[in-house]
């Protein structure tokens, strides 16, 4: 028994820590692509806003936020981000126009950025999805039409750039949710708190989540990395170094089943019978070990990066399950059959 768990041991543990990388590595390399889309115009100040409010009649609406953007007399940069779509829409008292190269029209300007006009301008491969109506080129963003008043160089990750206050107008009623990345300069904090607040008291229930863009982990991450390749690439490293060893492992835990193939074979076991309870056993150490390889990323994900704010989806997890399975089967299969033989030939003799 000392025995059976001393080899069992080796290989959940092997193929826990193969579940633990790809676990934490995919929520890492979806966290720096989520980061990689803040608008490098905003500063070392910005805080992230994530809100989410419950249906119903009392919330905080588009309207409201308005106002508060409108009454704020300090400097404030406020991009709603459109995460699906790859666009933003955007607020700014102090900016004196957005850094992307113009090449047709005009750019939006601290006039255009302030008031409420319906304006948008857009990435020059985003034309093909606009339409002219009047010798107007019109943008539809969110079931709303804005008026293109210039486009930009591909250079820019972000697609497209609308009003926020006339994306704000357009939608008045609806309850504020999203993604806000809010530059208040030294008064971040102070406005990210007012604007809590007041979210708060008119829906109690609604959901928040605040982090500082810049001066956390995230921050330095991306700074460090210029994009998720980095990360992906230490993931590739690291799982070909584990499957380096995976042939050792197996022909480890084969070994320790010498008895259990013996007995089997004497009971009157057939070849194919005894591989296929073995495989089964060997599968079912496989799906063990994912199982403590996930709680594993969880919890040094909750105590060590903590300020990362990792999100740890379906996708993610089912992605790195298959991966183990595959690894289990392609690169773990072929040794445990030879060895298999192996040890059952060596008992016919």
């Amino acid at each position: 028994m000392r025995q059976f768990f001393r080899r069992s041991s080796l290989l959940i543990l092997f193929f826990a820590t193969v579940a633990f990388v790809l676990t934490l590595g995919i929520a890492m390399i979806n966290v720096t692509s989520t980061n990689s889309s803040v608008p490098e115009f905003l500063g070392d100040t910005t805080i992230a806003l994530k809100i989410k409010q419950p249906n119903g009649n009392n919330s905080f609406t588009c309207a409201n936020l308005q106002n508060l953007i409108i009454e704020y007399s300090g400097a404030l940069t406020i991009c709603k981000m459109y995460p699906l779509a790859e666009g933003a829409a955007v607020y700014s008292n102090r900016l004196e126009e957005l850094p992307v190269e113009i090449i047709s029209g005009s750019n939006m300007d601290a006039n255009e950025l302030s008031n409420l006009s319906m304006s948008a301008i857009i990435r020059q491969d985003e034309v093909i999805n606009s339409t002219q109506q009047s010798g107007q080129t019109l943008y539809l963003n969110d079931n709303t039409v804005y008026n293109v008043i210039g486009t930009y160089k591909n250079e820019n990750e972000i697609k497209y750039y609308i009003n926020l206050l006339g994306d704000l107008k357009s939608k008045n009623d609806l309850p504020v949710d999203g993604l806000f990345y809010i530059d208040g300069e030294v008064a971040s904090q102070t406005f990210c708190d007012d604007l809590k607040n007041s979210i708060w008291a008119s829906s109690p229930n609604a959901s928040i989540e605040s982090w500082n863009v810049n001066n956390n982990t995230v921050g330095l991450l991306s700074q460090i990395t210029s994009d998720q390749k980095f990360i992906g690439l230490i993931i590739l490293l690291v799982l070909f170094l584990l499957l380096l060893n995976v042939a050792s492992v197996m022909v480890f835990w084969v070994e320790g089943k010498k008895t259990e193939i013996f007995v089997k074979k004497l009971s009157g076991g057939r070849n194919s019978q005894i591989i296929g309870d073995l495989f089964l056993n060997y599968m079912a150490l496989v799906v063990i070990s994912f199982g403590i390889g996930i709680v594993l990323s969880i919890v040094v994900a909750n105590l060590v990066f903590a300020e990362l704010n990792l999100k740890f989806n379906y996708f993610s997890i089912l992605l790195s399950f298959l991966i183990c399975v595959v690894v289990a089967c392609f690169f773990g299969l072929m040794v445990l059959l030879h060895k298999l033989r192996q040890q059952i030939a060596a008992i016919m003799r």
